[in-house]
């Protein structure tokens, strides 16, 4: 799971500056590097790439260059190496020929491999074996839509796609559609593609948003034009971890809010609570992901929500997708601020989004408990996450899962320093989701072999 965004302007000065502003608001999707690629006045593709966050970049380099396309990348790293001191991994990626952002996860190599005559197992990152490929492909066809097209018959997946080359941009989108990615515009005010509709700005035109349909190739010319075919018929089946963790709430995909399906997941987690909580519990969220689900649940049982016990500091990232445990467990200690006032002597309802490795919980619970909680009932708005993810989520081994260290709850709840545990089920999650299909495989093993079998 990255960030991913390409720009057409029309005019040539504001592209770039765009670009970092829009890949500012996709921060949450990637916090290990970033880059963005154009093809400049010259007709010349060039790649510029940084490590750690964007507002930490603080050079204006960009603002002189002119440029009509543009494309931006994220990277939040689920193949291939995580060293920072290093861009050859990090995105974009390309040559003088092509440039590519990517995002989504190749579960398997084995088919590229064969077809690029590699002797050995591909161990970088799918995206560097997926550049190797386009270059493959076009040495061979020198025909861009030849080269995409084929691409989108050999791999089923995972991938959004952005090819910037010197004749224009191609966004690719595989059929099942796991990963998001919209378009906004139109050839007379510029065309905006991204991972998710908080990049859209408030103009009327990128509001008018709508998705890349899944197994569609489109094509964007140095003049604005836009062409679309479809490759393959829409298997639309989004990965449900994007909607309880990674995106934005303000985004909407797919015609699914994403606040409003966490509000959703809060109300179940209410209408099955056996406890009878009376008056003197307080609800807190687990910042910031939680906070949505803990105000539902709150306000559906009638209880004090009181978000202020616990807040996020500010200018801190994202725990889950730190590299190792040590540092996630660090920075847990450093990301929260904790209200003793209304902590000492209070009985806890905790909301959180997911369990996945346990290690942001556990520290909150315990300092919860120094702090002076006497109860704290954790409630968590998603299934219990038992399987690895091969599809673009950085849950590598099942051994890391928390839920598959412990032979029941009352185990687990107690190792979490906690008075009880509940989790939604499946057929909550399919609910909230308004009945529609998704991705449930890091929950119940359930994997398309599609994917993995190909």
């Amino acid at each position: 799971m990255c960030g991913i965004i390409a720009l057409w302007n029309p005019s040539q000065n504001q592209t770039l500056s765009n670009l970092i502003d829009k890949l500012k608001k996709l921060q949450h999707r990637g916090q290990d590097s970033f880059g963005y690629g154009y093809l400049d006045h010259k007709n010349i593709l060039k790649i510029h790439k940084e490590p750690g966050l964007v507002k930490d970049y603080t050079s204006t380099d960009h603002l002189s260059i002119k440029a009509n396309f543009a494309v931006g990348h994220l990277r939040y790293t689920t193949s291939g190496s995580r060293d920072n001191s290093s861009s050859i991994e990090s995105q974009p990626l390309g040559t003088n020929e092509f440039i590519v952002c990517h995002n989504g996860n190749l579960p398997n190599h084995s088919q590229l491999e064969k077809d690029l005559s590699l002797t050995t197992k591909w161990l970088g990152s799918d995206t560097q074996l997926l550049s190797m490929y386009l270059e493959f492909l076009y040495k061979k066809h020198q025909s861009w839509e030849e080269v995409m097209t084929r691409v989108m018959q050999r791999i089923p997946g995972v991938y959004c796609l952005l090819v910037l080359t010197i004749d224009g941009l191609w966004i690719a989108r595989d059929k099942y559609g796991l990963r998001p990615l919209l378009i906004a515009g139109n050839k007379d005010i510029g065309w905006a593609i991204g991972s998710e509709s908080v990049i859209f700005s408030e103009s009327t035109s990128e509001l008018n948003f709508k998705n890349v349909d899944p197994g569609s190739l489109s094509y964007i010319r140095k003049d604005g034009i836009l062409t679309k075919s479809q490759i393959y018929a829409s298997k639309l089946i989004p990965c449900i971890f994007e909607y309880i963790y990674f995106m934005n709430p303000d985004s909407v995909i797919e015609d699914q809010s994403v606040s409003e399906f966490r509000r959703h997941c809060g109300i179940l987690l209410a209408q099955k609570e056996t406890y009878q909580f009376d008056c003197k519990y307080i609800v807190i969220g687990a910042p910031s992901t939680g906070l949505i689900p803990a105000e539902k649940y709150a306000e559906t049982l009638g209880l004090n929500y009181r978000p202020e016990a616990l807040e996020k500091r500010e200018n801190v990232g994202r725990t889950f997708i730190l590299e190792n445990n040590d540092k996630r467990i660090n920075a847990c200690y450093n990301k929260y601020n904790f209200n003793e006032a209304i902590i000492r002597d209070s009985y806890i309802i905790l909301i959180d989004d997911s369990l996945v490795r346990g290690n942001t919980l556990k520290v909150i619970n315990q300092i919860l408990r120094e702090k002076g909680a006497k109860e704290i009932h954790v409630r968590i708005a998603s299934p219990s996450v038992k399987n690895p993810c091969y599809f673009g989520i950085d849950i590598p081994t099942s051994q890391e899962l928390i839920i598959n260290s412990y032979n029941n709850l009352e185990m687990l709840s107690k190792d979490l320093f906690a008075d009880s545990l509940v989790y939604l089920e499946l057929e909550d999650m399919s609910k909230a989701f308004k009945e529609k299909p998704f991705c449930s495989s890091c929950f119940d093993g359930k994997y398309n072999s599609k994917l993995l079998e190909w």
